[in-house]
């Protein structure tokens, strides 16, 4: 199938090509203040990380973008030279190729797009796309620089390490960072913005800012011990040069005092001890002059130690360019004085020698000496080091203008530079003292490389850390929202079964009561024929009996459905409290009487009046008295009543079986019922419960003290306003 030509998606390839660029170049620019000298590669590559996510977020189109941005800032870093065009490709290339690859192993066993939730394929990410991939950029780029001569073999080591450390530590790092920033893929990476970025890009610049400022503080010790050195060494050279002219001046002196008994024996004892001593002298020589006017007649050397240099300086003299000026200088200058005359980088000292005749001065010589000045910096700095350190010396001439008489070597990387100047005779000497910042000491780029190493992989293990730990977080909130959608789901359908199993007793609850309440007003009619005999009666009245156990049952059941769907309401109203206990007694007494047991009624500080509901005071009352009776087969049964101020307090105690300590917290659960004589209990077992909840809604509560075999009491308390007492 053909595809169709889309500009739209063109021009947004384009601009997104444009973008990756230009965000690698800027990271680039950050990679490259954050390097360690002499190297110009930064201890992390942040354009490492920014590739990668570029990639995996919108596909292989961004790779000329990559490329691009790193040919831009290789160019940047290596400078703008042509002959370098092969390098600036290759490393284009490395990137690329490293971006792709990562792009590939990641798609391959994680698949994309990934929200990186769990920790096996948050590792597997970071371990392809970040040291697995890293290893091609700098294999390809030191290779190549290897072969270019930009890096010597015993180098490669290091170098190598370096850039792929950096390249991994830059995917670690700012991978993350840009997918949160720009991945939209999950909702997972909103979230992540303030609990793994926040943390992950502070923790960078906290680590980068010291490492600057550790570095900056370096920069400024070695700046001035470089100032302290140079000033030590200014000092050497000048005393050096000092003790040459002093040579020259003594073999001055020598010729003007006693020209004429100085031989070649003498002279040679004299300047033996010189030569000794410097080792940069070359040659000693006296040059007698005879002139004719003004115009030099003959230049014979009287004089040269040792004899190797002979031919150089006879050269050297007999150039009649060097000499006439010289000559004529010399009859001009009113007070004795050297010059100073360089030959490539041999310097000779020239010194004239005048007598007196006739009450005037004849210039008779020249006294010289010639040295060698890189042999002289040699003997000057001997026991010192030099390392990194470079010297430059210039010599400001009043005719000839500025003389370099030292040069720097070549291919030297100069990142500071300090001038010291002094005078030597008439003459001005410049040294200028360059720092080559590629003998910066081993230990101070190791120490310093470390350090920032080290911190930048804690912050990589930080940032995996986080993921992983958001990721499990993610998972886990899934699960509890997926597992809570379910409960919710199976709370609600158990609501709509109990709500429908409530309607259900309501509603088969009242249609019972109506077949009820006919069988017990017949039941009623038959007790009340005079034509029944005993035996007749006696079934007619076990027919009302259970007929009135099967109503309070249907009531019991109505009760408890009535409180689950919480329609259950109290009507408080002033009753006669004295009446109701009096016929509470009268009702029981007779249970009592046909049961064989004794009740006895205990009303002391109760209110005669009292405002509550009747009914379900009523109904707790009767629920306590019932269960007594019920568990209870001799001995007794109290009904107390109390009353303080605020309260009011009815206890049901019993001599009956009583209950375990272990079943104490189970009597108020709905349809249990505790026997004890494993004899089956008419009832239930949701008496108790019906109270429990019915005290709840009046404010009320209930105590319960037993022990088993040995009877129960139960107290209920419940809030009463101020009203007039009684006592009995």
């Amino acid at each position: 199938m053909n595809s169709r030509f889309n500009p739209v998606d063109l021009f947004q390839t384009c601009v997104l090509i444009i973008f990756v660029m230009c965000a690698y170049f800027l990271l680039g620019l950050i990679g490259l203040q954050l390097a360690v000298p002499p190297s110009n590669a930064g201890a992390v590559w942040p354009p490492a990380g920014i590739a990668l996510a570029a990639i995996v977020l919108k596909g292989p189109r961004v790779l000329p973008g990559i490329f691009l941005g790193n040919f831009s800032i290789s160019a940047w870093a290596l400078g703008f030279s042509p002959n370098a065009c092969l390098i600036y490709t290759g490393t284009g290339l490395g990137a690329t190729a490293c971006a792709y690859t990562g792009y590939r192993l990641i798609k391959h066993f994680i698949g994309l797009p990934n929200p990186l939730l769990e920790t096996q394929k948050i590792m597997l990410f970071f371990t392809l796309g970040g040291p697995v991939s890293c290893l091609i950029p700098a294999t390809l780029g030191i290779s190549l620089m290897v072969a270019m001569g930009n890096i010597f073999p015993a180098d490669i080591p290091f170098n190598w390490f370096s850039w792929w450390v950096g390249d991994t530590i830059g995917v670690l790092v700012f991978a993350p960072l840009t997918l949160i920033l720009f991945a939209k893929s999950h909702s997972i990476w909103r979230t992540r913005l303030n609990t793994v970025g926040t943390p992950l890009l502070l923790s960078f610049l906290l680590v980068s800012g010291s490492f600057l400022f550790i570095q900056q503080d370096e920069n400024r010790r070695h700046a001035k011990e470089f100032e302290r050195q140079t000033l030590s060494l200014v000092k050497l050279i000048n005393e050096r040069l000092q003790n040459h002219l002093q040579i020259v001046y003594g073999i001055r002196n020598l010729f003007t005092v006693s020209a004429s008994s100085v031989d070649q024996a003498g002279f040679s004892f004299f300047t033996h001890s010189f030569f000794q001593q410097y080792p940069e002298l070359k040659s000693l020589a006296y040059l007698s002059l005879s002139s004719q006017g003004s115009e030099i007649k003959n230049l014979i050397p009287y004089f040269i130690e040792p004899e190797q240099s002979r031919d150089f300086l006879a050269t050297a003299i007999n150039d009649p360019n060097l000499f006439f000026n010289f000559s004529s200088s010399f009859e001009s200058t009113k007070h004795p004085t050297a010059f100073f005359e360089f030959i490539d980088e041999n310097v000779i000292i020239l010194t004239p020698v005048y007598k007196n005749s006739n009450n005037k001065k004849a210039l008779t010589g020249v006294a010289l000496s010639m040295f060698i000045l890189p042999e002289l910096l040699d003997s000057a700095f001997t026991g010192l080091t030099m390392e990194g350190i470079q010297v430059s010396i210039d010599v400001l001439d009043k005719k000839t203008g500025a003389i370099n008489v030292h040069t720097l070597a070549k291919n030297q990387l100069i990142d500071r530079q300090i001038q010291h100047q002094f005078k030597l005779s008439d003459q001005n000497w410049l040294v200028n003292f360059f720092h080559d910042k590629s003998h910066i000491h081993a230990q101070y780029h190791w120490s310093l490389w470390w350090y920032f190493t080290c911190g930048l992989f804690f912050i990589s293990v930080m940032g995996v850390g986080l993921l992983a730990l958001t990721g499990r977080h993610a998972i886990t909130e899934s699960i509890v929202n997926e597992r809570t959608r379910d409960l919710l789901k199976a709370k609600n359908t158990a609501e709509t079964a109990n709500t429908a199993k409530n309607h259900f007793l309501a509603k088969i609850s009242h249609e019972l009561r109506t077949p009820l309440n006919g069988i017990m007003g017949f039941t009623q009619l038959l007790q009340n024929n005079q034509g029944l005999g005993d035996d007749e009666k006696q079934h007619v009245n076990i027919i009302r009996q259970c007929s009135q156990d099967l109503l309070g049952l249907i009531n019991d059941i109505l009760d408890f459905t009535a409180i689950e769907t919480n329609n259950t309401k109290v009507v408080n109203r002033l009753f006669d409290f004295t009446a109701f206990l009096n016929d509470i007694d009268a009702i029981y007494q007779l249970i009592a009487a046909k049961k064989g047991l004794k009740l006895t009624t205990s009303i002391n500080n109760a209110p005669i009046k009292l405002r509550g509901d009747e009914k379900r005071i009523r109904q707790i009352l009767c629920n306590l008295l019932n269960n007594a009776f019920k568990y209870t087969d001799h001995g007794q049964i109290q009904l107390i009543v109390n009353a303080s101020e605020n309260e009011l307090y009815l206890t049901v105690a019993d001599t009956g079986n009583g209950i375990a300590q272990h079943d104490m917290d189970r009597i108020f659960d709905p349809f249990i019922q505790l026997n004890n004589h494993d004899a089956a209990q008419e009832g239930i077992g949701i008496g108790l419960t019906i109270t429990k909840e019915l005290l709840k809604i009046m404010n009320g509560r209930i105590t319960v003290q037993s022990d088993l075999g040995a009877g129960s009491i139960f107290t209920v308390t419940l809030p009463i306003e101020n009203q007039t007492t009684a006592s009995s």
